[in-house]
């Protein structure tokens, strides 16, 4: 047999073989028998001493070893009944308390007790402030209000009295210096009449009479009228008048004898200037060169015009490039609203005093409205035909009646055809054009092919479309019918209306009645919530439409919907039974 002691020391390994002998045992069929020599490895023979009665118990192991240092966690709870020390072995006494620094755990005095003094400081003087239960660990602050029912405080913490409410306020009586009230109600006395009140102002009805002027009789002294009229009786002469300026026409004589000069010549050959007269009168006078005997213009057309503006010549504008032109500039505004000649043409800028327009003025003179309606004022397109040896030829003119008619005349005039006559009256909607009437000169408003419209009806006008329908369209004219080709409708929400209806749109007639053509149901606009419906072909009636009537819209009873507005889009045409 080898000796032990005689091998080498190692580490132990768990994987390490140690020799023993295997025991027989009688209740373990698996044991060998003869008491066979073995190998058993490290961890088998540590799991079998881990094994007493089971696993090892907290005592077992710390028997073995009673320091880890790995991190141990207990989910139960831990009873000491021994000494707890902290990391330095101390166990430490009844007033200590363990304490962690970070990377130990030591003893430490317990620092808690009771409050021995608590001082509290506050802003203002609205209350006092105190501290109670100062010996305990439980203090308490006291506050005690200071003020009365009729203090506030303010943002300082201040107790502030409220100030003195004053009595209610009494209107004084008006009176000199003092602005006050007054009352109506006086009584009328003599020429004292009362203030009235209409709409909150005030007013005085004085009863007074006009009594016309009636101009006193002129006399010594007295100013007033006079007559004309009289008859001329001996040396007296009637008073007459021109332009309501008075003159004494006296038809007297001269019969003195009388020497004067009644004639005079110049002869401007020699400067001689010859006075011929009556009786003895006459003279001779050799100006001797003293006379003028030329003379340069120098006026211009300002200073003539200031002179006199009217002339009974015609005036010739003969010059060329920018002189050939006739300007007129200056302002004719202030305003003017028409110049002031009786007869002719001008021309006039910014008539209106502020527009800026040019503007030409015809007038034709006193004549009758008959007689002024066949006047005309013409723009003529004139020349010269190189072709007929420079004959004068005048074949194109624009003519403005006085009836308002436009008139284009010429060898092939393109717009009249003698004349037309624009419509008196302004187009009836949107969306209309002008076109030649069948069978006649005048122009007409006429619907440009399919027109779309929105019409927006407010709450009010939706509650009473039961009493008072609304139109839409007003009449098309003589032979003329609304025909509905597609409608839509917009519920501006607010409020939701209440009814049990739909609307109708119809033409009127005054002896067919009513004539549905699109009913629109009630669900386009008793939604909850702003809503676009649009009306299907279902909707649209197959029913007459009228020619000459109204496009209108009306209902049963409909009631709430306050702020809220129902908005129709309609396209449609105008049939014209005449182009049938």
């Amino acid at each position: 047999m080898a000796i032990i002691y005689s091998y080498p020391l190692a580490q132990p390994k768990i994987e390490d073989l140690l020799i023993g002998t295997s025991v027989y045992k009688e209740t373990d069929l698996s044991s060998p028998r003869n008491n066979p020599t073995v190998s058993f490895t490290v961890s088998d023979l540590l799991a079998l001493v881990g094994l007493k009665n089971g696993l090892q118990d907290l005592q077992s192991v710390t028997s073995i070893g009673a320091n880890t240092s790995i991190l141990s966690t207990f989910n139960g709870g831990i009873k000491i009944v021994g000494v707890l020390q902290d990391t330095n072995g101390n166990a430490g006494n009844a007033t200590q308390v363990l304490q962690s620094t970070g990377t130990s755990v030591n003893w430490v005095n317990d620092e808690r007790g009771t409050v021995n003094s608590v001082a509290t400081t506050h802003a203002g003087d609205a209350f006092t402030a105190s501290i109670g239960n100062v010996a305990t660990v439980n203090p308490s602050v006291d506050v005690t209000m200071n003020g009365t029912a009729l203090q506030y405080i303010n943002g300082l913490g201040n107790l502030i009295t409220f100030p003195t409410i004053p009595p209610n306020y009494v209107l004084p009586l008006a009176a000199d210096g003092t602005r006050g009230g007054i009352q109506i109600g006086y009584t009328e006395s003599g020429k004292n009449y009362p203030v009235e009140l209409s709409g909150e102002k005030a007013f005085v009805n004085v009863p007074w009479t006009d009594t016309p002027y009636v101009l006193p009789l002129a006399a010594d002294g007295t100013r007033g009228g006079v007559q004309i009229g009289y008859t001329e009786s001996g040396k007296n002469y009637p008073v007459e008048l021109s332009g309501e300026k008075m003159f004494v026409n006296v038809p007297w004589t001269d019969n003195n004898s009388v020497d004067y000069i009644n004639a005079a010549t110049f002869n401007t050959g020699d400067g001689i200037l010859t006075g011929t007269g009556v009786g003895s009168a006459g003279f001779t006078v050799d100006l001797d060169g003293r006379y003028l005997t030329s003379y340069t213009e120098t006026d211009t057309l300002q200073s003539v015009t200031a002179r006199g503006d009217t002339t009974n010549q015609k005036i010739l504008m003969n010059g060329s490039g920018a002189d050939g032109y006739l300007y007129v500039t200056g302002n004719a505004g202030n305003p003017v609203t028409t110049p002031t000649h009786a007869q002719g043409f001008a021309f006039a800028y910014n008539n209106s005093g502020g527009s800026r327009e040019c503007e030409v003025f015809w007038n034709t003179g006193t004549t009758t409205a008959a007689t002024n309606n066949s006047s005309y004022l013409g723009f003529y397109n004139e020349f010269l035909n190189s072709d007929a040896g420079d004959a004068r030829v005048t074949n194109s003119q624009l003519k403005l009646y006085g009836s308002g008619e436009l008139e284009l005349v010429g060898a092939t005039p393109t717009i009249r055809n003698n004349v037309w006559r624009m419509p008196t009256t302004a187009a009836p909607n949107t969306g209309y054009v002008l076109a030649k009437a069948s069978g006649s000169i005048n122009l007409e408003w006429v619907p440009n092919a399919n027109t779309t419209e929105t019409f927006v009806l407010t709450a009010t006008q939706m509650q009473g479309l039961s009493s008072t329908p609304v139109t839409l369209l007003p009449s098309p004219g003589a032979n003329k019918a609304y025909k509905i080709l597609a409608c839509s409708t917009y519920l501006n929400f607010a409020v939701a209306f209440s009814a049990s209806t739909s609307l109708s749109i119809y033409t009127t007639d005054d002896f067919l009645g009513n004539s549905n053509q699109v009913a629109v149901s009630s669900g386009a606009f008793l939604a909850t919530s702003s809503t676009l419906y649009t009306v299907t072909g279902s909707s649209f009636s197959h029913n007459p439409i009228y020619t000459n009537s109204a496009l209108l819209i009306n209902a049963g009873v409909i009631t709430g919907g306050t702020g809220s507005t129902f908005s129709i889009k309609l396209t449609y045409q105008i049939l014209d039974t005449n182009n049938f």
